[in-house]
């Protein structure tokens, strides 16, 4: 139990950290106006550190396929893409909703025997 406890805590700290990303890209275009390139460029890595947190979720981590594991959570990372545009088009509670509504969709499937 307690491997699954630091695995939680991982993850929020992850998520907070990326979370925090985000807000202080939001607030930099709105002070400084940050050019159109620079905001896709921070979109991507955002996006894909989104699904690179997934990578949490395969336990035991094995060294010598660290290369595979972007490649396991590639669904992740497309769908930090998609998140990150229904953010960025409709606001962050539209993208947060998004981001509920497929975890509670996969907590529901896991339950179902």
């Amino acid at each position: 139990m307690a491997g699954l406890t630091d695995k939680y805590i991982y993850e929020g700290i992850l998520a907070l950290c990326c979370l925090i990303a985000i807000l202080k890209t939001t607030a930099a275009q709105q002070i400084i106006g940050i050019d159109l390139k620079t905001r896709k460029f921070i979109f991507c890595i955002i996006a894909f550190l989104f699904g690179l947190i997934h990578i949490s979720t395969f336990s035991p981590l094995y060294p010598n396929l660290f290369w595979a594991y972007p490649v396991f959570v590639l669904p992740q990372i497309i769908m930090g893409f998609g998140f990150g545009y229904v953010r960025i088009k409709y606001g962050f509670l539209y993208g947060f909703i998004l981001h509920f509504m497929v975890n509670f969709m996969f907590l529901i499937l896991s339950f179902v025997k």
